[in-house]
């Protein structure tokens, strides 16, 4: 699982980094899903 930042303006990539800790917890457990 990676999180990455991108610019919203022209969608490029700023920078990725794996996920771990709360954020990935968050997300296997459904946080921010709609």
């Amino acid at each position: 699982m990676l999180t990455v930042i991108i610019d919203p303006a022209d969608k490029a990539g700023i920078t990725a980094w794996k996920t771990r800790g709360a954020d990935l917890r968050d997300y296997l457990g459904g946080e921010g899903r709609s």
